[in-house]
């Protein structure tokens, strides 16, 4: 029997996200989850890829299916992030899913990067499922600073089919963080108003920095050297990818113009 977790999570601030007046509300009612998401997914993913190094056969995934019922394969969680250790990574590949009952162990790592449109069933029904499937722990981070979660960060840890909350403190930065298990690092959260100090911690961070403009943004940190891990080689590429993206579209816009300009000159002569 799996243990009721969420009766330990802490509730949302908001029970609408839209009273948050902050960059959310600026953003209009419609706002792109990728916005939300995407920063948050892409960091993990390069920080877990950096940490399980040589470690082997690691299947990772974002968003692929996971599935438990081989009677109803429709039926399916897909966390944002999950990963396993020593399986077969081609046979999940070709299947396009994570299929419990073929794999032979539950993912040990999970995690949920809040969004308007999915931040309550991370909270009210996904660790009780997580929990049932036998994900080692299961993580949530919200990139609004906890205007969705109620917190910026919690993690839990399975004990006995059931979650238990992971213990989060300050760390020496003064950072809100928790340890995973899992991955032998600390989680970390870094408020708008504590990047300016971290910087002359770690000036590097300055480029991660420039492309998240969530008010929180999550980093992993290593224990025994106290540092945050980065790429810096794939943060670059894909700083640069998302500066080419926004050239081509401003060159777009001005083609855009530029023909408006040249019917609307016609349609004048015409007129005369």
């Amino acid at each position: 029997m799996v243990a009721r977790t969420t009766d330990t999570i802490i509730r949302p601030r908001h029970t609408d996200h839209h009273e948050d007046p902050g960059m959310y509300g600026l953003l209009g009612e419609r706002v792109p989850i990728e916005v939300i998401q995407h920063p948050a997914i892409e960091y993990v993913s390069m920080a877990v890829r950096y940490i399980l190094r040589g470690e082997g056969t690691v299947f990772i995934g974002s968003n692929i299916p996971l599935r438990t019922n081989r009677r109803n394969r429709r039926e399916h969680e897909a966390p944002d992030y999950y990963l396993a250790r020593g399986v077969d990574v081609e046979s999940i590949r070709g299947e396009t899913a994570y299929n419990l009952w073929e794999v032979g162990k539950p993912p040990e790592w999970a995690l949920e990067v809040a969004s308007p449109s999915t931040y309550e069933r991370d909270l009210y029904e996904k660790p009780d499922r997580y929990a049932e499937i036998g994900i080692g722990e299961y993580w949530m981070f919200d990139p609004t600073g906890g205007d969705l979660y109620g917190e910026a960060l919690m993690g839990f840890e399975l004990v006995d089919g059931g979650y238990e909350p992971v213990e989060t403190s300050r760390n020496e930065h003064g950072l809100l963080s928790g340890y995973s298990r899992a991955l032998g690092v600390r989680l970390c959260v870094v408020e708008e108003s504590e990047r300016e100090g971290l910087l002359e911690v770690q000036p590097d961070l300055g480029l991660l920095f420039d492309m998240d403009f969530n008010p929180a943004l999550i980093l992993f940190q290593e224990v025994e050297s106290g540092l945050y891990i980065l790429d810096m080689a794939g943060l670059r590429a894909e700083r640069d990818s998302e500066r080419a993206r926004a050239e081509r579209a401003e060159e777009a816009l001005a083609e855009e113009r530029a023909r408006r300009r040249e019917l609307e000159e016609r349609l004048r002569r015409l007129q005369e």
